[in-house]
């Protein structure tokens, strides 16, 4: 304690602020700890003797950031050498104190003790080390007689022991050889008493160190068995390596399984994808005819109504077809027929736009406009196709359908149903009535409706007689020769479509 109280004497009372708890010296490098902020310098904290316990409140697992704010306040402090009681005159920033301290010539301060470079023990002030060295110092040099070096007297036998390449002394293996030190390391690797390894000792010799000169009689007397068990480490290395390139043969083959799969997928993607495009090259083509079609109608007319309601659901389908999912019960889904006395004529069909029911199959409507079936040249007929969708492969299949569908013709300057004539064979009286209609599932293929193939699918239900030809014609149905169709999608009463 008399020790620290007297370094603390001898730093200036304006420094205070400055000195390391632990070498009560000016501080080098300061930190400060998390535990109570005390500043010490960051080699006395880090130092082995120091047990990473806070010297201040004596926390443990002290943990320490460096003090920036500390240095730069030793930056701007000007201070006194701590020896100017002793006649040193330097002065500068707390920061410059600890070099000057340590800095020989005429920056240093000549009042440090300092040891003896020649190692005589005396320890003296800097600015007398010279003459000490001239005139007082014991230890003289000397020159080594076996390689030459000057060495200080003092200190030729350490060199002599532990230094000096020349010099001569028994090999340690006690073989009696007496053998420079330069050479020593190529003498014991040919010593016959250096212990060496048997050169069997990886694949199972329990010997496992001997001397060089019995290396030879120990490989002769143990011939057989080295040979055994090296024939058995090549084997147990030749399993291992087929055991490595057994498994790096399934995993190739893993991955090549895998890329195949990826690689179908892929594939099937791409074709996907075109099929998309070429779905949506023909829904773009029917949009701008729709757009055209209705540029031409009367401004707040009921086609014009009709025309934009068509539109909308083809731009809903063709903008995101898997979000256009009918919600059972909700509003109908409206299009439009083009062309129909073309169509008749030519005998051909109009297919809807596709329209994804509440469950997720994807279905569309195909109109006859000359007929099909009992009602061939003489009424238009209607029939539902299952399409390829983009839920197929995520639905159950044969699909079991028993919900309802029902197509109603529209007319186009009321946006109302159309009414027609009774027909022959029909359970409603003569009289006007809805052209409205459910399209029934065929019986034949009630349980029998698999995963559609192609683009078209398969027609499993039809409205041979869903309306005249004749009411078409001469009615309010038919304007600029096009037909307006809604269809409603019902839950059946003994339940939705069974997945």
């Amino acid at each position: 304690m008399e020790g620290k109280e007297a370094k603390k004497e001898e730093i200036d009372s304006n420094m205070d602020d400055f000195v390391c708890g632990l070498c009560e010296e000016l501080l080098s490098n300061p930190v400060y700890t998390g535990c109570c902020g005390a500043n010490f310098c960051k080699k006395c904290i880090e130092s082995p003797i120091n047990d990473r316990s806070c010297p201040e409140c004596e926390a443990t697992n002290v943990s320490y950031v460096q003090d920036r704010r500390l240095q730069k306040r030793m930056r701007e402090t000007m201070v006194a050498c701590k020896n100017r009681a002793k006649g040193c005159i330097w002065s500068g920033s707390i920061l410059q104190h600890a070099d000057h301290l340590d800095e020989d010539g005429e920056d240093g301060c000549p009042f440090v003790l300092v040891s003896c470079p020649k190692n005589c023990g005396a320890v003296i002030e800097r600015g007398d080390l010279r003459d000490h060295l001239k005139a007082k110092c014991n230890v003289t040099w000397v020159e080594c007689e076996y390689c030459n070096v000057l060495v200080p007297s003092t200190g030729i036998e350490n060199h002599l022991s532990r230094a000096c390449p020349e010099y001569s002394y028994p090999c340690p293996n006690g073989c009696s050889e007496v053998v420079k030190r330069v050479d020593m390391v190529q003498h014991r690797s040919s010593c016959p008493l250096e212990l060496v390894r048997c050169p069997f000792e990886e694949v199972g010799c329990d010997v496992k160190s001997l001397k060089r000169s019995q290396l030879q009689e120990h490989l002769e007397s143990r011939q057989v068995m080295h040979s055994v068990s090296a024939v058995t480490s090549v084997r147990r290395d030749i399993k291992a390596l087929q055991d490595q390139l057994r498994i790096a043969n399934e995993e190739r083959e893993r991955q090549s399984k895998e890329i195949d799969g990826l690689q179908k997928v892929y594939t099937a993607a791409k074709t996907e994808l075109e099929v998309v495009k070429e779905k949506n090259m023909v829904l773009s083509s029917s949009i701008a005819q729709e757009l055209v079609y209705v540029s031409e109608q009367p401004h707040n007319s009921k086609v014009k109504t009709l025309s934009l309601s068509c539109l909308k659901d083809q731009l809903n389908y063709l903008t995101n077809p898997m979000l256009h999912k009918l919600v059972p019960n909700g509003p109908p889904i409206t299009f439009r027929m083009p062309n129909f006395s073309h169509l008749k004529r030519a005998e051909t069909t109009f297919q809807s736009m596709p329209f994804v029911v509440h469950n997720g199959y994807q279905m569309a409507v195909v109109i006859h406009p000359n007929g099909h079936g009992d009602g061939q040249s003489t009424h238009l007929s209607i029939c539902l196709h299952l399409v390829s969708g983009h839920y197929d492969d995520e639905l159950q299949w044969p699909l079991h359908f028993e919900d309802e569908v029902y197509a109603t013709l529209m007319k186009q300057d009321t946006g109302e149903p159309v009414k027609g004539r009774g027909r022959k064979g029909s359970d409603l009286n003569p009289g006007p009535f809805i052209v409205q209609e459910r399209i029934r599932v065929l019986v034949h293929l009630l349980h029998k409706i698999n995963k559609p193939i192609g683009e078209h699918g398969l027609a499993f239900g039809y409205i041979d007689l869903f309306c005249a030809q004749s009411t078409i014609e001469t009615g309010p149905a038919i304007c600029n020769d096009s037909l307006v169709f809604q269809l409603n999608i019902k839950p059946s009463r003994t339940g939705a479509t069974r997945m």
